[in-house]
Order: structure tokens, then C-alpha cells, then sequence
């Protein structure tokens, strides 16, 4: 490739990691953290929760790695290091004039540092210390920027596997989004019998209360079984979900074809007053939805949201 051609460029070093990184022939893969949260609309931990899924996966997709920035803005202060030093040359290849027009600013993307890891044979990490040691010691001035989550690919799943995985990760999210309401309820139980607790001529109402709390703690941790809450009933009926209903159409309804398409979760997280990273709370503020339905179930809201994009949009 061009890139490995450059390396060679650089004496025997480069000739010597071009060779050894060939014969390693390792992938990698850099997520913007940022980028990915906003495409999917899910926060940093999720994505991880499922990469997680896809390494202890029996096929073993991926190995999650150290993370690292998602983006490097550099200019190079050392020229002759630049052409000798095959790293640094192989990074001012690849990278791309920064936004800001600067004579000489470079900029280096997550994708591209992935890129600089194969070629040169390092992982992802190793790249962006190596970089940084370069700062310390004066030879490029550079700037980091976000986060990227790093790993190297094993194993590409063939296209039959791919709705069994997309299955297997939904099912996993669906889950951790149960253990993760039920823990909400728990607490929310425990915290309700923990402020009935009245004093008594022996014992302050917050030392019941601290007692009350630590107990519930304790059997939580030490039970060898999960305990599980149902879900708390939906008292909502069609005709106290009628005046929702025409709600959600009209706010749908205004919304312009550009802008992102809503699914019910997102509807129901504005009508509750929630930010997510596609549908952050700034932007949401001044409309008439934000936190106006609190009082109602969260999966009432949703179902009924997406009932109400399903009449519109088919």
C-alpha cells in the first residue's frame, strides 16, 4: 500500500516494521465515542456493554483495548524527525489539513489512527503514546480531542450470522434495560418504607431509617437469587390517553422531514423530561412536550408514541 511504501522510506526501522507488521496482519477498528452515542442515540455505556457481548462471544470477535483520543490535531515543529522517524511520517501521509486552515495543522481521526496501528504494526494506543512522547520531547505540537473506544478484529462474522448477533445484542440490551429498571424500583421501594418509619421513645426516625436502608443493602448483596419486581401496573386507559395521544400527533406533526426521525423511546423521553445524546436536553427546553407527562407510565408513553408515528409515517 502507499502507506507501507512510505514506511520503507525510512531506513531499515521502517523496512523492518513494514515486515513485521505484515506478517502480524492485525486489525483494528477506533469508535468516536461521540459520533457513534449521537448515530444510535445510546450512551458510551451501552456501546461497551456490547462490545463486551461480541468479545466473550464463543466465536471471539473483537478484544477491546485501551481507549484513546478520538481525534489529534498536530503540527509538526522537527521537520528532519518527520522524515526520519517512521511513525510520524506515516502519520503526516495519512492525516488531513485541519479544519482551522493553519499553515502546516494537521488533523488525525480516530479512523485514521486504526489505520496508522495496521500499517505500522502498534496497537491503536501505542500510536497516540508515541505521539505524546513526541510533544514531550518538542518535536510536534498537538492537541487531543474526544475519545475513541479501540479494539482489534478478530474474526469478521459471515452474513448468516449477522441476525443472530443483531438478535443476541438486542435481547442483551433489553435485558440490562430490565436489571437496570428493576434496580430503579428497588430503591424506590426500599426509600417509600424507609420514610413511614416514625421514631419512638427508644429510637430516632433516622436511625429506623438508616437501619431500614442498610438491611435492604445487605439481603440485596447477599441473596443468592436476584430479587425482581414486577412492573408497576399501567392504570392509564385509552380515554385518559386520549388527550397524549393528540398531543404527540400534533408534536410529531410539526416536526420538518429534515430533521432526525423520532421512534417512540425518544418521544416518551422528551414527554419525560430526558436528554439522550441524539435529543439533548438544550434542545428540547422550549417545546411544549418537554416533562409535560411525567405522571404517566414511561412504557405507556412509548407504546403510544410509537402507535402514533406508525398512523403517520406507515
Amino acid at each position: 500500500s502507499r502507506l507501507r511504501a512510505e514506511l520503507r522510506k525510512c531506513g531499515d526501522m521502517g523496512k523492518s516494521l513494514a515486515r513485521q507488521a505484515e506478517r502480524q496482519d492485525r486489525a483494528f477498528a477506533c469508535i468516536d465515542v461521540a459520533e457513534t452515542s449521537m448515530e444510535l442515540d445510546v450512551r458510551e455505556t451501552v456501546i461497551t456493554t456490547m462490545l463486551s457481548k461480541l468479545e466473550l462471544h464463543d466465536n471471539g470477535y473483537l478484544k477491546q483495548l485501551t481507549k484513546t483520543a478520538s481525534r489529534i490535531k498536530f503540527y509538526i515543529r522537527d521537520e528532519e524527525h518527520a522524515v526520519r522517524d517512521p511513525l510520524l511520517r506515516i502519520v503526516a501521509a495519512i492525516s488531513t489539513q485541519a479544519a482551522t486552515g493553519k499553515k502546516g495543522e494537521r488533523m488525525l481521526t480516530s479512523e485514521q489512527i486504526a489505520t496508522v496501528a495496521r500499517v505500522i504494526g502498534l496497537t491503536p494506543g501505542e500510536v497516540c503514546r508515541n505521539l505524546a512522547a513526541m510533544k514531550g520531547s518538542n518535536k510536534i505540537y498537538s492537541e487531543e480531542f474526544g475519545t475513541a473506544l479501540c479494539l482489534e478484529l478478530y474474526t469478521r462474522p459471515a452474513d448468516e450470522e449477522l441476525d443472530d448477533i443483531f438478535e443476541m445484542l438486542a435481547d442483551s440490551m433489553t435485558q440490562l434495560e430490565s436489571s437496570q429498571l428493576n434496580k430503579i424500583r428497588i430503591v424506590h421501594q426500599l426509600l417509600a418504607t424507609a420514610i413511614t418509619l416514625k421514631a419512638d421513645d427508644d429510637t430516632p426516625a433516622s436511625v429506623k431509617m438508616n437501619n431500614c436502608i442498610r438491611q435492604a443493602v445487605e439481603q440485596y448483596f447477599n441473596s443468592e437469587t436476584p430479587v425482581l419486581l414486577p412492573e408497576p401496573a399501567c392504570t392509564e386507559t385509552e380515554a385518559s390517553l386520549a388527550p397524549i395521544r393528540q398531543a404527540f400527533r400534533r408534536f410529531l406533526e410539526s416536526r420538518s422531514l429534515t430533521e432526525r426521525p423520532l421512534n417512540g423511546r425518544a418521544v416518551a423521553r422528551i414527554a419525560y423530561g430526558i436528554g439522550s445524546p441524539a435529543f439533548p436536553p438544550p434542545d428540547w427546553w422550549n417545546s411544549a412536550l418537554w416533562g409535560k407527562y411525567k405522571h404517566v407510565g414511561f412504557h405507556a408513553l412509548k407504546r403510544l408514541a410509537q402507535s402514533v408515528i406508525l398512523e403517520l409515517h406507515g
